[in-house]
């Protein structure tokens, strides 16, 4: 048995350099800030582990938005039979919650196996975090909150997914001069089955819920083969 403090800062300016492809951004785009850990690393037998507080500092992002400061609690379990991590405690820019994902091993690779998510996100306060991916003008406006909460556990050779994500006093204009758009509420309501050797998408029940308007989805299918895509989908508008 091994144990001993951890420590890590990543320069998210340095990573946007090197790495700019891997996070999305543009020629000439960069990010500013830190991540940092700081915990402790425990080696038991086969296993390692490790628990940190997560925080970000001074985040910056494309466009003159700020992501501010964001904190979190990191944990993870690792093996060779199964990798696991767990992020909770989550604080800072609007954001609440916490998520826990599983790899096992399958054959010498390792496989996403489960995902757990419960989020919280209030989009007002998030709006430096978001506002370069939504499009959003410095002066443009967002408003509202997001709860997501997803499940999936293993079915077949892939991943059952069920879950549903909710949208309340969505209030979105990117900029002055643009119409805004507004809803009281949204829900996204999913039950869907993906097949890693099929490489089909089945959704068995996906649920779109808007002021005056539900489109329903269900017993629709996406399937990838020989470099296409086919899609069977069926919808009912109410």
């Amino acid at each position: 048995r091994m144990s001993g403090p951890l420590g890590l800062t990543l320069d998210l300016g340095r990573l946007s350099m090197a790495a700019p492809g891997m996070l999305g951004l543009a020629a000439g785009e960069r990010y500013a800030g830190s991540v940092t850990l700081s915990g402790t690393a425990l080696a038991e037998g086969a296993d390692a582990k490790f628990d940190a507080p997560r925080s970000t500092r001074g985040v910056a992002l494309p466009g003159g938005h700020g992501g501010g400061d964001v904190r979190a609690r990191v944990s993870g379990l690792m093996n060779e039979d199964k990798i696991r991590f767990a992020l909770s405690e989550l604080a800072g820019a609007g954001l609440g919650g916490g998520a826990e994902i599983l790899f096992v091993e399958d054959g010498g690779e390792m496989r996403l196996d489960q995902i757990r998510a419960g989020i919280d996100l209030d989009l007002g306060g998030a709006r430096g975090l978001l506002g370069h991916y939504l499009g959003l003008e410095p002066a443009g406006t967002i408003a509202g909150r997001v709860r997501v909460g997803l499940d999936s556990q293993p079915a077949g050779d892939g991943l059952h997914f069920e879950g549903k994500t909710t949208v309340q006093n969505l209030a979105y204009q990117a900029q002055p001069a643009s119409a805004p758009m507004r809803q009281a509420l949204v829900e996204l309501e999913y039950d869907v089955e993906y097949g890693r050797d099929t490489k089909r998408i089945q959704a068995d029940q996906l649920r779109l819920k808007l002021q005056g308007l539900t489109a329903d989805l269900g017993n629709s299918s996406m399937t990838t083969s020989g470099g296409d895509t086919y899609v069977d989908a069926r919808a009912q508008l109410s």
